[in-house]
């Protein structure tokens, strides 16, 4: 996956005329560039998840699956997936960490309605800070999406620091 992300990044082309974008874009050409990659990375979860069922790993191995999903462009199993760890984890972390990977999902796919709804949702939970600060970034890059540049950059403002 770090390859993949690595690729996705230096893929992006800054703007320095326009307002930087929060991550790179999407698109099927450059997804097909990193195919071999997501199919193992979804390999690698997979077996993990048959071989330790009962490990505290299997959500994150989950989320890892929908994140692959996502970048290969395979939008309804990247939901599905990260639906199913909201209704069947029992950690809430792991819970918190899945809606926040579904915002960027709907947010990738046009579907700001759902997105907004995910974030209503989040947003009345307890998060940890690191699950605080990923909110926040998903949500400001939902706001960027729709060229709501107020909200991103209001949004960006309540960013904690490293």
């Amino acid at each position: 996956m770090r390859k993949v992300e690595i690729t996705l990044w230096e893929s992006l082309i800054d703007d320095y005329n326009r307002i930087l974008r929060l991550y790179p874009q999407l698109d099927t050409a450059l997804a097909k560039s990193y195919d071999k990659e997501i199919q193992e990375a979804i390999k690698m979860a997979s077996i993990a998840i048959q071989r330790h069922p009962n490990s505290k790993w299997v959500d994150d191995c989950y989320i890892l699956v929908a994140k692959a999903r996502l970048y290969s462009m395979d939008w309804g199993n990247a939901v599905q997936t990260l639906k199913w760890v909201n209704s069947k984890s029992k950690e809430p972390n792991a819970k918190h960490k899945a809606i926040i990977q579904l915002i960027r999902t709907f947010t990738e796919h046009d579907e700001f309605n759902n997105g907004q709804a995910a974030i209503d949702f989040v947003e009345k939970e307890k998060l940890t800070r690191s699950n605080r600060k990923a909110l926040l970034i998903e949500k400001a890059y939902f706001y960027q999406e729709q060229e709501d540049n107020n909200q991103m950059v209001r949004t960006l403002t309540e960013v904690p620091p490293f």
